[in-house]
């Protein structure tokens, strides 16, 4: 089962989009701040999506962000704001958010934004096992069989 983290300072926030998620078969683990989203994560927990808030006392949404992806570049994180403006937004999709959605938002709004950034993340996965693969093939070639595959290859 995929594992959803929700941070957010309202607890009515942080039910309902538990609920919106749950409905389309992720684990929930809510938390109130960045800093206990921060200690789940240093607990060893995985999760494929983090959902914040951008506004929360202590560390806010954007710092969650970069933190987020300091520790797990292939993790996708997406803002959630009452606070909507044009330079917090940019500022978020420049720290590594895959979205930026305003609350309120409707409820397929965030299932599409929440699905959207579960298959990125899902074909990162994928690319990175591709990717291993070719590189192991091209170790086990003979020397004569990696030139000709270059040559094949320049040569399209």
């Amino acid at each position: 089962m995929r594992r959803l983290l929700i941070a957010d300072d309202d607890a009515g926030a942080r039910e309902m989009l538990g609920h919106v998620v749950q409905d389309i078969g992720l684990e929930v683990d809510p938390v109130a701040s960045g800093e206990e989203a921060i200690a789940r994560l240093e607990e060893g927990r995985k999760y494929d999506l983090v959902l914040t808030d951008l506004k929360m006392p202590g560390m806010s949404g954007l710092d969650l962000v970069r933190e987020v992806k300091t520790r797990d570049p292939s993790m996708e994180v997406i803002v959630l704001t009452g606070y909507p403006s044009v330079d917090t937004a940019v500022e978020a999709v420049k720290s590594g958010a895959y979205d930026y959605i305003i609350k309120p938002f409707r409820v397929a709004e965030a299932r599409l934004a929440i699905g959207r950034a579960l298959e990125k993340r899902a074909l990162g996965g994928e690319a990175r096992f591709f990717k291993a693969l070719f590189i192991a093939t091209l170790l086990s070639l003979p020397f004569w069989g990696l030139v000709a595959l270059i040559v094949w290859m320049l040569a399209r």
